[in-house]
């Protein structure tokens, strides 16, 4: 492919990747679902805790501490995605939305439709990947 067959493609994926004000509206709506999710599923009653219940053998208490451990890192999981979607929303507010926070370019639709919450594009994710980070 010669240097400017390959400048065109670059120029349409692009292009292709900007994001029009209807598709950030569909983001924000979007968005805002999940926001309503997760802070319906953290505000909901957890389920019995049995954490220092000391009823029933050791195996019923390592069970019960065990039941205990998950929960709680089912409630830190959904209060980091939270924290993302709040910082997505911000994005969209602040007009940074879709644009990779380490080389500045578009993150690319299909991987925002995959993940409205990225900040990296696939490239830039996958040196970070690279470098262990």
């Amino acid at each position: 492919m010669s240097h400017g067959a390959s400048r065109s493609t670059s120029h349409r994926r692009a292009h292709e990747d900007e994001l029009t004000p209807a598709m950030i509206e569909e983001f924000r709506t979007r968005l805002l679902a999940m926001k309503a999710d997760l802070v319906h599923r953290i505000h909901a009653e957890p389920p019995e805790m049995a954490r220092g219940a000391r009823e029933g053998d050791l195996a019923d208490q390592a069970n019960a501490d065990l039941d205990f451990e998950q929960e709680a890192e089912e409630r830190r999981r959904e209060h980091r995605e939270l924290a993302e979607v709040e910082q997505a929303l911000a994005r969209i507010e602040n007009g940074t939305y879709g644009i990779c926070a380490v080389t500045g370019e578009p993150i690319g639709l299909r991987r925002l439709q995959a993940n409205p919450t990225a900040t990296l594009s696939i490239e830039a994710q996958e040196q970070r990947e690279s470098r262990g980070g």
